[in-house]
């Protein structure tokens, strides 16, 4: 059964530094961006996943690249949740592992799919207010105070949903845990 890992949480709670971890534990390098569901609208894209050592096929990681260098599904179109839906629902067959962040694709919809087809863990990264403000300072971030608390709100239904579909859900302390320790204990949950 293919295994997914999926991350969300509130803007700067560390979804991209995470998943940074997560590739370099898996020796994984990133290939060109492509779309992942062909004759859907050209929507819904990612990278294949692939082995530093041998070049073998690892799996996909959901998204594009945005601007500043962060990785994840907020770089896909508004429109894609629906059609990565139909892709977890109806492809006949999916690569053995999926992973991806950020509030886009972190949907009802789409964590329930995620889980009814894959073995999936979700790492829900929290951490206090102040070190998110932090951090988005840091970052140069003008996102509203408002906006970002929508944000966790989302990411805390998206996990609430994947959990009663009967996906793992791990709450991860970002501002108490370094990336790299909380992606292995996610990819321990996953069994890779």
């Amino acid at each position: 059964m293919t295994k997914a890992l999926y991350l969300v949480g509130a803007p700067a709670s560390g979804k991209s530094t995470t998943m940074a971890a997560v590739y370099d534990l898996l020796g994984a390098e990133l290939g060109e961006v492509e779309t992942l569901w062909p004759g859907h609208r050209g929507i819904f894209k990612g990278q294949r996943m692939h082995s530093i050592l041998d070049g073998s096929e690892i799996g996909v990681s959901l998204g594009v690249q945005r601007e500043g260098g962060f990785p994840g599904t907020d770089g896909l179109s508004m429109a894609a949740p629906p059609v990565a839906v139909d892709w977890i629902e109806e492809a006949p067959e999916l690569p053995p592992l999926i992973v991806g962040e950020g509030n886009r694709l972190g949907t009802d919809g789409f964590m329930q799919a995620l889980a009814r087809r894959t073995e999936l863990v979700v790492g829900h990264l929290v951490t206090t207010g102040d070190i998110l403000d932090q951090r988005c300072a840091e970052r140069g971030s003008n996102q509203q105070l408002q906006w970002r608390k929508a944000a966790e709100t989302r990411a805390q239904r998206a996990a609430h949903a994947a959990s009663g579909a009967g996906a793992e859900v791990r709450l991860c302390d970002s501002g108490a845990h370094e990336p790299r320790e909380i992606a292995r204990q996610l990819l321990d949950a996953l069994g890779v």
